[in-house]
C-alpha cells in the first residue's frame, strides 16, 4: 500500500507539488506559532484552525491534484493569499506579521514559475491588495515599510520569472524555422482542445501530413530551397485554417493537424481549404480522436491512414507529382518525376 501511494505521488506534476508543499509549509509553521506563542497576545486559536485547515489542504492537493485545471490551480494560490491576510491581520507583534507576510513571496514565486502570464498578474494585484489591508488591520508600527517589502518583492519576483518561463515555454514548444507549434507544443494544444471539445460535446479530429517527394527539393536544389518551401508552405496553411483548427510542424516534411467539432468530414473539409492555398503536393492521414484513447494511440492510427494514402497515390501516378522551384518571394511547383 504504502509503495502504491508512493507512486502515484510520484507521478504528480511539480505544479502540485509544489503547491501541497506551501500549503505543508505553512500550516506547519501555524501550529508551531500556536503551540510555542511568541507574546500573550498570538492569537493561538486561529493559527490552529488555519494551521489545520492548510494541512488539510495540502492533504486535498496531493489526493486530487492531478485533475487540477490551471484555473483550479490559480484557485488555490488565491485562497492561500487570502487566508494568509486573515492570519496577518490577527497578529499581535511585528515580527509574526513578518514572519507570515513571507508566505505572500512564497505565492508569488509559485505564481511565476507555473502560470501564464496574465494570471501572475491578476496574482499579483490579489497579493498587493491582500496584504495592504492586512497589514493595516493588524494596526502595527512600520506596516507600511513591511508592506512595500511584502509587495514589491512578489511582483518583482513573480514578473521576472513569468517572463523568463515564458520565453522558455515558447522556445520549447516552437519549431524556430516556421514558427509554428513543434510536436511537444502540439501535444499540449491538443489536449487543450480535446478536452473543450469533450466539455461542449463535440469531436476531435487529428490529421498527419507529409510533403510529396521533398527530399528531392533537399537534393537537387538544396536544404535552403527546401526550408523556404516550409516556410512559405506553413505561411499558406495557416492562413486556410479556422480558430478550432491547430497546425504543428511536428518534424523535417512532417505537419500535424488538430481540429475540435470536425467529424471525417469536417476534418476533410480543413484539409481542402489547406490543398486550395498552396500547389504543393502532400499526403494525409486522418482519423478522429476516441474519447478514451491517448494521443500517441491517435497519431499512430492516422500514421497507418497516411501511410496507405502515399501507397495509394504512387499506385495511381506512375511518376511523382512535382517539383517545387523556389524563389526568395514565393513557392510554385512544376511537374517532374517520381519521389
Amino acid at each position: 500500500m504504502v509503495r502504491i501511494i508512493a507512486l502515484k505521488l510520484r507521478g504528480l506534476p511539480p505544479a502540485v507539488w509544489a503547491m501541497a508543499m506551501i500549503y505543508a509549509i505553512g500550516g506547519s509553521m501555524c501550529i508551531f506559532a500556536a503551540a510555542f506563542p511568541i507574546s500573550p497576545e498570538t492569537p493561538v486559536t486561529l493559527a490552529r484552525v488555519i494551521g489545520g485547515s492548510c494541512l488539510l489542504g495540502a492533504l486535498v492537493v496531493l489526493c486530487i491534484g492531478r485533475r487540477f485545471t490551471p484555473l483550479g490551480l490559480q484557485a488555490a494560490a488565491l485562497a492561500g493569499t487570502l487566508t494568509n491576510a486573515v492570519l496577518v491581520s490577527a497578529c499581535a507583534t511585528d515580527y509574526g506579521a513578518a514572519l507570515n507576510s513571507f508566505a505572500w513571496l512564497w505565492i508569488g514565486i509559485y505564481s511565476g514559475q507555473f502560470f501564464e502570464q496574465r494570471a501572475v498578474r491578476i496574482q499579483c494585484a490579489a497579493i498587493i491588495v491582500a496584504s495592504g489591508v492586512a497589514l493595516k488591520l493588524s494596526g502595527l508600527p512600520g506596516m507600511v515599510t513591511a508592506w512595500v517589502l511584502v509587495a514589491g518583492s512578489s511582483a518583482l519576483a513573480s514578473e521576472a520569472l513569468a517572463r523568463v518561463n515564458s520565453r522558455l515555454r515558447r522556445q520549447l514548444t516552437t519549431d524556430p524555422l516556421t514558427g509554428m507549434m513543434n510536436r511537444a507544443g502540439f501535444a499540449e494544444a491538443s489536449e487543450r482542445v480535446r478536452a473543450l471539445a469533450v466539455r461542449e460535446g463535440r469531436s476531435v479530429s487529428i490529421a498527419l501530413i507529409d510533403l510529396d517527394g521533398f527530399k528531392r527539393v533537399n537534393d537537387v536544389q538544396g536544404h535552403a530551397a527546401g526550408d523556404e518551401l516550409l516556410v512559405e508552405l506553413g505561411r499558406a496553411w495557416r492562413g486556410a485554417l479556422r480558430g478550432s483548427e491547430v497546425l504543428a510542424r511536428l518534424g523535417g516534411d512532417e505537419f500535424g493537424l488538430v481540429m475540435a467539432g470536425a467529424g471525417l468530414d469536417g476534418a476533410e473539409e480543413a484539409l481542402e481549404r489547406m490543398r486550395a492555398a498552396s500547389a504543393t503536393g502532400w499526403s494525409a492521414g486522418v482519423v478522429e480522436w476516441r474519447r478514451d484513447e491517448s494521443l500517441d494511440r491517435a497519431m499512430a492510427r492516422a500514421d497507418a491512414d497516411l501511410y496507405r494514402a502515399k501507397r495509394t497515390r504512387r499506385a495511381c501516378e506512375d511518376v511523382v507529382a512535382w517539383t517545387p522551384v523556389i524563389t526568395t518571394t514565393a513557392t510554385t511547383t512544376t511537374p517532374s518525376a517520381v519521389a
